[in-house]
This record gives C-alpha cells, sequence and structure tokens, in this order.
C-alpha cells in the first residue's frame, strides 16, 4: 500500500499524495480528512474531480514487482553464464595452443589427420588451405594450427601412408565416393573445398568431357579454345562454360587421368600429355 500523508490546506491540495504527487481517489481523500480533524474543507480544495479522473492512482503490487526483480535476474545469469562459456573455450584453446607450440608431433596426432581424410575425404584439395582451416576448426589435433597441420601431412605423413595403412590411391577413392553420392542425391559430406553452396563437378561431368574429346579424337585440340566452346554449345557438360570445361581437364582431369579407368582412352590421353611435354624442353 502507498503512505498517504495528511496535509494541512496551507501546505497543498489533499486530493495529492504528498509523497509521490499523484492524484488520489475520493476515499483516499476522505480518510486524509478524517485523520486530519475539522481543519479539512471540500470547498477550499485546488483540485477537481476532473482532474481526479484523468490521472488515477496506480498502485504496484509486490507480487510484480517481486517477479520483476526475478526475471532481471535470470537474465542477468544467463547473460554472465553465456559469457564465461565463451571467455572458458577461448581460454582453454588458448591453453592447448601454448602447450603444443613447437612439440613434436604424436603417433596418435598422425592417425587423426589421415582417419579425417578417409572420414571426410578432401586428399584431393588437400594443396588448398580450406579443409586445413576445416580440420583446426574440428579441433581434430588440439593446439595444432592448419599451418601447422598442413606442414606436418606434406613433410612427413604423405610420405609414410603406408605406415598407417592406406594408399594415396585409397584416399582418392574417398573423395570419388563423395562425389558419386552427391550425384545419387545424397546429402554432400562437405570435405571437398569446404566451402558452402559451392557446385563442385562430378565423375560423370568429368568422363563426359573425356569421352567428348575421344569420340572426337579432338586430343590434340585441347589447348585450343574451339573445341571447348564447341563443348559448350552442345551442352556436353550442363550448366558449364567453355573456359570452365577448360580449367577444370588443365588442372584437375589430366592430373587424375588414371582414376577414371578408361582404359585404351587413358592411354591415347597420356601419349599425347607426354609428348607435349617433350616438346616443351626441347624448345
Amino acid at each position: 500500500r502507498k503512505l498517504v500523508l495528511p496535509s494541512p490546506h496551507s501546505l497543498g491540495c489533499p486530493g495529492i499524495n504528498t509523497v509521490t504527487g499523484r492524484v488520489v481517489g475520493q476515499v483516499a481523500v476522505a480518510a486524509r480528512e478524517d485523520v486530519g480533524g475539522e481543519d479539512g474543507n471540500d470547498d477550499d480544495s485546488d483540485c477537481t474531480d476532473d482532474d481526479q479522473d484523468d490521472a488515477p492512482d496506480i498502485v504496484t503490487t509486490g507480487h510484480e514487482e517481486s517477479t520483476r526483480s526475478e526475471k532481471a535476474k535470470s537474465l542477468k545469469k544467463k547473460t554472465v553464464t553465456s559469457f564465461t562459456k565463451t571467455k572458458s573455450a577461448k581460454a582453454e584453446r588458448e591453453f592447448w595452443y601454448n602447450s603444443r607450440f613447437k612439440q613434436p608431433y604424436s603417433r596418435g596426432e598422425e592417425e587423426a589427420v589421415v582417419n579425417y581424410f578417409l572420414r571426410n575425404g578432401g586428399y584431393s584439395v588437400r594443396g588448398g588451405n580450406a579443409v586445413w582451416q576445416k580440420m583446426e576448426e574440428d579441433w581434430i589435433c588440439p593446439g595444432r594450427t592448419w599451418q601447422s597441420l598442413r606442414e606436418r601431412f606434406d613433410k612427413n605423413i604423405e610420405k609414410n601412408l603406408k605406415q598407417f595403412g592406406v594408399s594415396k590411391q585409397q584416399l582418392e577413392k574417398v573423395d570419388r565416393i563423395m562425389e558419386v553420392s552427391n550425384m545419387e542425391g545424397r546429402e554432400r559430406k562437405k570435405a571437398r573445398g569446404l566451402r558452402q553452396n559451392a557446385n563442385y563437378y562430378s565423375r560423370e561431368e568429368d568422363l563426359n568431357i573425356l569421352k567428348f574429346i575421344a569420340k572426337n579424337k579432338r586430343f590434340d585440340d585441347v589447348r585450343g579454345n574451339e573445341v571447348w566452346q564447341v563443348m559448350e554449345e552442345r551442352k556436353v557438360v550442363e550448366g558449364r562454360s567453355w573456359q570452365s570445361m577448360k580449367e577444370r581437364f588443365k588442372k584437375v582431369i589430366m592430373k587424375r587421368i588414371m582414376t577414371y579407368n578408361l582404359g585404351e582412352i587413358e592411354k591415347r590421353f597420356r601419349r599425347k600429355n607426354k609428348k607435349r611435354k617433350v616438346k616443351r624442353k626441347a624448345a
């Protein structure tokens, strides 16, 4: 309940709460006059009934105040907890980075890198940064930066894959299987490049390019632009520009030519490519 103090007419209006300054109702005024004795007089009041109706006194219960206080405390607690967890996670990572800095790799850490490629693929794009950044983000080897992981794999792990019971062909096969699973409409497991919404080439698209070149005997024309422009016009690979197909052939397909199991076609591509290399050396 609000505190209502009686006030003599000379100090203020009996219809005004002298503590809050709010207008009070008739009951409160009558109670004040009863407490104040015979000095109260309605005719001397400076306030009107209209003023009392326009600004009614608002009373806040103890329950409402308690509810608001509890909500405020709860919100504050959640904010502090969230901040504490984030700060704690950062501090924990920082501890691992400091503890593993310039420390030799263990056998378990090297196995973790190899197993990552076996589970998620990405061996074919190991020359980029994205796959290594994803490894660090997933905390494959706690305390190891992506630069450190990449350097260790290039200089040590890849040269000794046999020690881990795996070969380069097996790692490449994992990538091919993931491409095939994507062709069949299954959910793609993103290890290749690790970029969301990227439109990667499938194995079937690579084969379409190779088969077109072999069928039309355009082995000697792959370095020019005409054959690729023809392929775009005929929609050999739907939705691909001739520049894109040419780059794919030059940077990826020819490096993987042995993985497509094309037999005689593969041999012809390799012979042509070998002749071009000899000519360049001679020049």
